[in-house]
């Protein structure tokens, strides 16, 4: 079992922050054995066995937001084993804070870095470590069904890719902005 607690407060001085809806997300991984069962922790499995994320005990949940609508994600990686370089097709995940400590900047020194591979992947996404924890804002854009998706990553093994959670845009617009800047980090 793994759980999150929050600590409040942090960017009560930024009104953006402040009045987007927070999420907490808490990605965790599932194994599975030859035979299809999930695997317990005392198990050696091979680098390749079967594995998938889950957000909140929940396989591709559906996250929803409305066009224009600011939201912030507590991400915490609670899983074992594997690194996710994360993204969400057609947005930025703008981080805002590392572990806890907010950053200096609007996304700056969060390891955004180039996907591992080359082709339709997003220009952006997220990499951390399982144990590490991201707050990143997410601004609504068209409507539609957008990814969150774990990219393609080599950390000596392939990690796992795919769907994370499906992230559904309808509704009414809201009009809400981002912050241009972030206070010191103290």
């Amino acid at each position: 079992m793994a759980g999150a607690v929050i600590i409040e407060g942090d960017f009560a001085e930024v009104p953006e922050i402040a009045a987007a809806t927070e999420r907490v997300l808490l990605v965790n991984q599932v194994v599975f054995d030859e035979y299809r069962q999930v695997e317990g922790f005392e198990t050696v499995f091979p680098e390749g066995a079967t594995r998938f994320f889950t957000i909140n005990g929940q396989r591709e949940p559906i996250i929803r937001l409305r066009p224009g609508e600011v939201q912030r994600w507590r991400i915490l990686h609670a899983g074992y084993q594997d690194d996710i370089l994360m993204s969400l097709d057609g947005h930025t995940l703008l981080p805002i804070a590392r572990d806890g400590i907010r950053l200096p900047e609007l996304g700056g020194s969060a390891n955004v870095t180039q996907p591992a591979s080359v082709g339709e992947a997003p220009p952006e996404a997220i990499l951390f470590a399982p144990g590490q924890r991201v707050d990143v804002l997410v601004q609504a854009g068209a409507p539609g069904e957008y990814l969150l998706q774990a990219l393609p990553y080599f950390q000596g093994y392939d990690a796992p890719t795919g769907p994370i959670a499906h992230v559904i845009v309808e509704g009414e617009p809201l009009q809400m902005a981002l912050p241009t800047a972030l206070p010191p980090a103290q």
